[in-house]
């Protein structure tokens, strides 16, 4: 897990050493889609923008992402920690992370968890108030991950909220 920590954050540096600087924009957002084989999906994001680069509209950072996956009988809890290179219509994300699953008498007496890689692109307009559409999707290691014995792939919508920006510098985005 340290070495893809590791790579995660090479890759953010290498695509920061061709860019300049943010005053680090926050966007929290909210999430809803459907998991093929599974079921309902919703979660949070978080997204932290620090690299803008020099030529253009394409900004990086790193995007934490918190989602449950309803099964029908299960109910798995995702996180994952991903590098995000977005413009004002496309986003894409690719990260690690971890699923897990409790379960016995009340949910509380056993818990399965395993760790996997993820990605996710999702696109938008640039009206300011268009939710996006999007696709992820969750690689686990099968052997340690009996449910539901396929790889997460979501459909979704989700609105992200622009926080005001944390110095006055930061040239404003328009998603």
């Amino acid at each position: 897990m340290k070495k893809i920590y590791a790579l995660l954050s090479g890759i953010l540096l290498a695509s920061g050493a061709y860019a300049q600087i943010l005053a680090f924009d926050i966007r929290p957002g909210v999430n809803l889609g459907y998991t093929f084989g599974a079921g309902l999906t919703y979660g949070f994001t978080a997204d932290f923008l620090v690299f803008q680069a020099s030529p253009g509209d394409l900004y990086s950072g790193i995007s934490l992402d918190n989602y449950w996956v309803h099964g029908k009988k299960h109910k798995h809890h995702l996180i994952t920690a991903s590098v995000l290179m977005e413009n004002p219509n496309f986003q894409g994300k690719i990260g690690y992370g971890n699923a897990s699953y409790r379960w016995g008498y009340g949910g509380n007496r056993n818990r399965c968890h395993t760790k996997g890689i993820s990605w996710d692109v999702s696109y938008t307009t640039a009206n300011p108030h268009t939710p996006r559409i999007g696709y992820k999707s969750f690689h686990y290691l099968f052997y340690r991950w009996p449910w539901p014995e396929r790889f997460y792939q979501t459909v979704y919508t989700g609105y992200r909220y622009t926080l005001p920006a944390s110095t006055p510098t930061t040239p404003a985005l328009t998603k």
